[in-house]
C-alpha cells in the first residue's frame, strides 16, 4: 500500500550587487585626455543591465554607458587633485549599488601659448581727421600674461601705444586717396616669448573742395566765410605780388567748426593783395 502527497516550491532569485575593479590614482597633464575602464561586472543569471554615474565629478569628466571614464583637464585645472568616484547600479529588484574612487592628479604644464588678437576690419578715414583704434589681443594662457604692441608696418606718422594698443593716426591732404597696410604685432613675456601678427587697411579719402564766399563791407574790408568738409587745417594765405614764392599764411584754423568767416581788413586799400585757401596738413 502506498499514499503520495505534493507541494511547489518556488525558488526566488537573490539580486547580487555589481563589482567595479580596483583603480589606482593617476597623474595627467593638463590638456591632455584621461581614458579609464570602469566597467563592473555582475554575477546574476541572467547578468543585469548596468548604469553609471559620477558623484561630484570635475568640469569636463564623464562616464559613458559602457564604464569608460574620460577627461581633459582645463589649463585652470592644473595643478591639482581630484577625485573620481563611480556609482554603478543594476536594474535588479531591489536595485543593488556598488562604487569605486580614485585619485587623478592633474600637472601644471609650462607651455607657453601665443597671444590671440581680436580681428582688426578695414577702417576708412578722411584726410585730415584723426583714426583712433584699439587693437585688442588676449593671451589664453593661465594666469594670462602681460602683452605689448609694436608696430611691423604702417604709413608715416601713425602711432601705437605698446601697452594698451591704441592706434592713432591723423594722415595728411597728401595722403588723401591712398590705401595703406598696416601690421600690428603682440608679444607675451612668457618663456620662451612668443607673438602673433594681424594686418588691416586703412583707406583715406580725399576731402571736399572748399568753397570760399567773399563779402565786401561799406568800410572796405573784405569777409571770406569758408565751407567745407570738418577735418583738415584751412589755410589761409596771401601775396603782395604775383610770384607764387611770396605767398603767406595769414590765417591756420586747426580742424575748424564750418564754416567760419575770416576778415581781411582793407581790401581796397591793398588792390595788389590776392589770397588763397589750401587744406593741411
Amino acid at each position: 500500500m502506498r499514499a503520495t502527497n505534493s507541494f511547489v516550491v518556488t525558488v526566488q532569485e537573490v539580486n547580487s550587487a555589481p563589482v567595479l575593479p580596483l583603480q589606482t590614482n593617476r597623474t595627467i597633464s593638463e590638456l591632455a585626455t584621461l581614458w579609464v575602464t570602469n566597467t563592473a561586472s555582475d554575477a546574476d543569471l541572467p547578468a543585469n543591465t548596468l548604469s553609471y554615474t559620477l558623484e561630484n565629478p570635475p568640469a569636463g569628466a564623464a562616464i559613458d554607458s559602457r564604464g569608460v571614464i574620460s577627461w581633459t583637464p582645463s589649463e585652470s585645472q592644473g595643478p591639482g587633485q581630484y577625485t573620481l568616484t563611480t556609482i554603478v547600479s543594476d536594474n535588479g529588484s531591489p536595485v543593488m549599488r556598488a562604487t569605486n574612487s580614485f585619485v587623478v592628479t592633474v600637472i601644471k604644464l609650462q607651455t607657453n601659448h601665443p597671444p590671440v588678437f581680436q580681428a582688426q576690419p578695414d577702417a576708412t578715414i578722411l584726410a585730415g581727421r584723426m583714426l583712433v583704434l584699439t587693437n585688442v589681443a588676449s593671451d589664453p594662457d593661465m594666469p594670462p600674461q602681460s602683452i605689448k604692441f609694436a608696430l611691423l608696418s604702417a604709413p608715416e606718422g601713425l602711432a601705437l601705444d605698446s601697452q594698451t594698443g591704441v592706434l592713432t593716426w591723423r594722415p595728411q591732404i597728401k595722403s588723401a586717396g591712398s590705401t595703406n597696410l598696416v601690421s600690428i604685432s603682440a608679444t607675451d613675456n612668457g618663456v620662451p616669448s612668443l607673438s602673433a601678427t594681424q594686418s588691416f587697411k586703412v583707406i583715406v579719402l580725399r576731402p571736399a573742395s572748399p568753397v570760399v564766399r567773399v563779402t565786401l563791407s561799406s568800410e572796405g574790408a573784405c569777409a571770406l566765410e569758408v565751407s567745407g568738409d570738418e577735418g583738415p587745417d584751412y589755410v589761409i594765405e596771401r601775396t603782395l605780388g604775383f610770384s607764387p614764392a611770396q605767398w603767406e599764411p595769414v590765417l591756420i584754423q586747426v580742424e575748424p567748426t564750418l564754416p567760419f568767416i575770416w576778415t581781411a581788413p582793407a581790401c581796397t586799400n591793398a588792390p595788389g593783395a590776392f589770397y588763397r585757401l589750401r587744406l593741411g596738413p
